[in-house]
């Protein structure tokens, strides 16, 4: 008869090799998009139309939020919702440029003050009326 923490040994390292088996097959579908890539096909595709001044309006990554990308793109509505956007460019371009727009999408959740910095008035009014108190 093998010992208790034998048992446990292998039924532990079994389920390991499954969970991870299981992982490694749900995320081989899911395709990712080259951030390079859709840099690239931004400027070559979008910058045309979407420049200060021009008919369509300026359109960069900053202009919206990463979460208003994501809506964006999920819609994947073009030219105010009026065409789809595989129209002006083919599925793994389309991927690609959306990696790019998402990661540099601007107005990210506000970072708390860093250590050691100069609190502000309104900081210190606060603390100093929480001591006092």
């Amino acid at each position: 008869m093998l010992p208790n923490r034998l048992i446990r040994f292998i039924v532990l390292a079994t389920s390991s090799l499954a969970i991870s088996a299981l992982l490694c097959t749900l995320t081989a579908g899911t395709p990712k998009g080259s951030e390079t890539k859709g840099r690239a096909y931004y400027r070559q595709l979008c910058k045309d139309c979407h420049t200060k001044g021009a008919k369509a309006g300026e359109v960069s990554p900053l202009t919206k939020t990463q979460a208003q990308w994501r809506t964006y793109f999920a819609k994947g509505k073009h030219a105010g919702g009026t065409e789809l956007l595989t129209k002006f460019m083919d599925d793994t371009k389309l991927l690609d440029v959306q990696v790019f727009l998402i990661n540099h999408g601007g107005a990210r959740v506000p970072l708390a003050p860093l250590p050691g910095r100069r609190k502000t008035c309104r900081q210190q009014t606060t603390a100093e009326s929480l001591s006092n108190a």
